[in-house]
C-alpha cells in the first residue's frame, strides 16, 4: 500500500512539472515570438562592422556583456526580410571597423544590398571612416556619405590627369 502512494505521489509530481513546463513554453512563445513593432515608412540601420563572422555569436555571456556581434548570415537575413517588407521604406548601411581578412564575406553582405536595392528601395552608406573594406561594401548602396572630417584613405585606386 506504501508502494503504491509512493508511485502516485511520484507520478503527481510528475505530472505538474509537465503542465507547468507546458504553461511556460507557451507564455515564452506568446513574449518571444512576436513581430518587434515597426512604424510604417521605417528606415532600416544596418551596422556592418568587426570581424564578420558566418554566424552571429548568440552564447549567454556575449548577451550579458553586450558583445553580441551580428554575422554575415544575420545581415543578409535582415537585408532580405526590409526588401519584402511594406513597412521598411529604405536602408541606411554604416561600415564600420571592418577587419574581416575574408572579402567574400563583404561581397556577400555588398551582394544583399544589391539585392535589396533590386526592390525599388533606396540604400544610402554612412562612413564614418572610408577604408577599403568599408568603402567597398557602401559602393553597392544608392549615396555614399562620408562625414567631412573623415579620411578616404583607399589604396589601389590612382588617378592621372594629362
Amino acid at each position: 500500500m506504501a508502494t503504491r502512494r509512493g508511485l502516485g505521489l511520484v507520478l503527481a509530481i510528475l505530472l505538474v512539472a509537465i503542465l507547468v513546463s507546458m504553461a511556460a513554453m507557451v507564455v515564452l512563445a506568446l513574449v518571444v515570438g512576436r513581430e518587434p513593432p515597426v512604424p510604417a515608412n521605417a528606415v532600416l540601420v544596418v551596422r556592418v562592422e568587426g570581424d564578420l563572422a558566418d554566424a552571429e555569436s548568440d552564447t549567454v555571456f556575449a548577451s550579458v556583456l553586450g558583445a553580441r556581434r551580428h554575422g554575415t548570415r544575420a545581415i543578409v537575413e535582415n537585408l532580405r526580410k526590409a526588401k519584402a517588407d511594406r513597412r521598411i521604406s529604405a536602408v541606411i548601411v554604416r561600415p564600420v571597423g571592418l577587419s574581416s581578412a575574408y572579402w567574400a564575406r563583404l561581397q556577400e553582405v555588398r551582394d544583399a544590398i544589391l539585392d535589396f536595392k533590386s526592390s525599388g528601395k533606396p540604400a544610402v552608406a554612412h562612413l564614418e571612416y572610408g577604408g577599403d573594406r568599408e568603402y567597398f561594401v557602401a559602393t553597392a548602396c544608392d549615396r555614399v556619405f562620408l562625414m567631412p572630417t573623415s579620411p578616404l584613405d583607399v589604396s589601389g585606386c590612382a588617378s592621372y590627369a594629362l
